[in-house]
């Protein structure tokens, strides 16, 4: 935690509104959840939305970590950041607009209703293989 006088201190010097991200805390944790052991496995994914500041997405990638995009822009934002499209997974209640490149990259596509399954499986870039849950 930053004092009320480091926190005037910080918006004096950067200008308000201020964000301060503890990256040792946020580091931490993604350690302590890579950390876990469960009996049927575990993929620990950062969900996007949260924060899409460029330095936590590169700190999170280095401790192991998957994403979870909300939409296709957030996954072509994360692949532009440089994750790898295997570990990211988008879930949208719309479409996604790219379907085609986010597949050929080796994003993950979470079908969330039948017509994003059909999209799917016309799609010529889908894996070969599909899971569900």
């Amino acid at each position: 935690m930053i004092t009320a006088e480091r926190a005037r201190e910080l918006v004096a010097e950067h200008g308000s509104p201020l964000f301060v991200y503890d990256m040792k805390g946020i580091r931490e944790r993604a350690k302590e959840l890579m950390g876990l052991s469960l009996p049927y496995g575990l993929t620990v994914r950062y969900a996007m939305k949260a924060n899409s500041h460029p330095e936590i997405i590169r700190m999170l990638v280095a401790e192991g970590l998957a994403f979870d995009a909300s939409s296709s822009y957030e996954a072509v934002q994360l692949l532009e950041q440089g994750v790898s499209g295997d570990k990211i997974s988008v879930s949208s209640q719309q479409p996604a607009h790219n379907l085609s490149e986010l597949l050929r990259a080796g994003v993950k596509f979470v079908a969330t209703s039948m017509h994003q399954l059909e999209l799917f499986a016309a799609e010529p870039n889908r894996p070969q293989g599909v899971a569900y849950g």
